[in-house]
């Protein structure tokens, strides 16, 4: 790429905490960067250890923001300043945000969004008010984008419904992940008081959310520890930490669930445990999953709105949404058969970064 034709490529994501969207967008970030590409790296608060993972030579914008809509005026000052080709932004609120500032700032940035969720159904009135108005936001604002990428059918297919959006205009690209990268971080040592005993091993990695339903495998867990020794450790961060530390102190499960936070390398724990547990009650394309068929971990996940079982088809065992039964009735079968044999699969080969990362560069070619 000559010097007179590269291009100036922004990515806005909210923060460098741990989470699927962020992960992603640094990882593309990282991506056209390699290839040559002038890459700017906004966040709106500065918080988080993600940063650690981009590549040196990617110049971080920091907002200092610590709600999103604060930052629009300095967005629109970026955007006159800096003057990017294109701008990456995943995540709805950051989306409406992007596109909003390309339309009233000098310069006209051809956004890009990309949409990691699905919209859900909302399960009180604040969320109800505050999807009626960004669907409605979006349906407005979401056609005056410069692309739009859907990470899965079912994200596609709800861009189409609740945005009215039609899906000639909306470009399927699954998420792209550094398989390699994954496989070589997963052979790292553990050391987990866990570990050293014979009982069975369930994780969970999510962020702390409503949307993860964690209560559920904690209320699950605490039926499957009365016929199996368990353990069950949870990894990610989020609003929802006291409420789910607070119920296992009260299911007096403190001493068979560890909370570990945000931690660096999730993988070698994905590759040592029993089962893998996902049971959220909606997802967008959870990449986390596909990062447990790299580390060939058991996996069970709940056949939620979403891309779950795009991903998983074979290689994992879907339950019920939202369904406490069945979840513990196929945790405590799938512990009592005692495999020790990996997953062993090829699944994850679609999402490598070979597969995914040239439908996103052909989007600016």
């Amino acid at each position: 790429m000559s010097l007179s034709k590269i291009k100036k490529i922004s990515f806005l994501i909210y923060s460098f905490e741990y989470g699927g969207a962020e992960k992603n967008m640094i990882l593309l970030a990282n991506l056209f960067f390699k290839k040559g590409y002038n890459v700017d790296v906004i966040v709106i608060n500065n918080k988080g250890g993600l940063n650690q993972n981009l590549e040196k030579g990617i110049k971080t914008i920091n907002f200092n923001k610590k709600k999103s809509i604060l930052s629009i005026f300095k967005l629109i000052k970026y955007f006159n300043i800096n003057k990017p080709d294109y701008l990456f932004s995943s995540i709805i609120h950051l989306n409406l945000i992007s596109i909003f500032c390309s339309l009233v700032s000098w310069k006209k940035v051809n956004i890009i969004i990309r949409e990691s969720n699905i919209i859900s159904d909302s399960y009180n009135l604040k969320s109800k008010i505050k999807n009626f108005i960004f669907v409605n936001l979006a349906k407005f604002l979401y056609k005056r984008s410069f692309k739009i990428i859907a990470i899965s059918d079912a994200v596609k297919n709800s861009l189409n419904v609740k945005f009215k959006i039609n899906k000639n205009k909306i470009n399927k690209i699954n998420n792209p992940v550094d398989i390699k990268n994954i496989q070589i971080k997963s052979k790292e040592k553990i050391e987990h008081k866990y570990f050293n005993n014979k009982d069975k091993i369930i994780l969970t990695v999510a962020s702390l959310t409503k949307q993860k339903n964690l209560q559920l495998l904690i209320k699950a867990f605490n039926r499957v520890i009365r016929e199996i020794p368990s353990k069950l450790i949870i990894i990610g961060t989020g609003i929802e930490y006291s409420s789910l530390k607070k119920l296992t102190y009260e299911l007096k499960l403190d001493k068979y669930v560890d909370f570990l936070g945000n931690i660096q390398n999730p993988y070698p724990y994905m590759k040592q445990c029993d089962l893998f547990v996902l049971p959220s009650l909606y997802e967008g394309l959870p990449n986390v999953l596909i990062e447990a068929l790299v580390c060939e971990s058991h996996i069970l996940a709940t056949n939620c709105p979403g891309g779950s079982s795009e991903i998983l088809q074979k290689y994992g065992k879907l339950v019920k949404c939202n369904d406490l039964d069945d979840l513990t009735i196929e945790i405590i079968s799938f512990l009592k058969k005692n495999n020790k044999n990996k997953n062993i699969n090829s699944r994850y080969l679609n999402f490598s970064i070979e597969n995914q990362f040239k439908k996103y560069e052909n989007l600016i070619s």
